[in-house]
């Protein structure tokens, strides 16, 4: 069986707006994160991505010491993709990030760590679609339960969409007790 999802700029910007505030943690023990306020605008790029501009926070921590900076804005690319295993990560890279009050050195040595998390497979920013769509449905009826598993997927910015490409397959076992 296959499945496509398609997500225009509309729904996208509706979601990304009630997702937010949405904080990231960006690892030693819940001291560092980035905070993304909502959207200003959000553009789909063609092949890349979904663009999207806000302002936020961070928290970086260094010596021991830390506290929030002020992002007044931020443009970051987040480019969907599918990794093994069935996961659908969003890494996030900043295209433009303004910290206040910050010096440009030191904004940019920020910048490159928060991207070394964000950027990579390993965001925290994922949604496990093989356990997601691990499905197993009871149909009394029958004495069987039919079982959907993900067999693959694929996701890309295409015709002014987000599309994400889904195969499962289904079986049918016998129910059990």
């Amino acid at each position: 069986m296959r499945t496509l999802v398609s997500l225009d700029a509309r729904t996208l910007m509706a979601w990304a707006t009630e997702l937010t505030p949405l904080r990231i943690p960006l690892g030693h023990e819940g001291r560092r994160w980035v905070e993304l306020q909502k959207p200003t605008s959000l553009e789909l790029v063609e092949g890349e991505g979904v663009r999207l501009e806000t302002s936020g926070r961070v928290r970086w921590t260094w010596k021991g010491m830390g506290a929030p900076l002020r992002l007044r804005r931020v443009r970051a690319l987040i480019a969907p993709r599918i990794v093994e295993g069935g996961t659908l990560v969003f890494p996030m890279r900043f295209e433009h990030a303004d910290l206040v009050r910050v010096p440009r050195v030191i904004e940019e040595a920020i910048r490159v760590r928060v991207e070394e998390v964000l950027a990579s497979e390993k965001t925290p920013l994922r949604v496990e679609l093989a356990r997601f769509l691990d499905l197993r449905v009871p149909v009394r009826a029958l004495e069987r339960s039919i079982h959907f598993d993900l067999t693959r997927a694929s996701v890309y910015v295409r015709d002014g969409a987000v599309q994400l490409r889904v195969e499962i397959d289904a079986a049918m076992e016998q129910l059990v007790g």
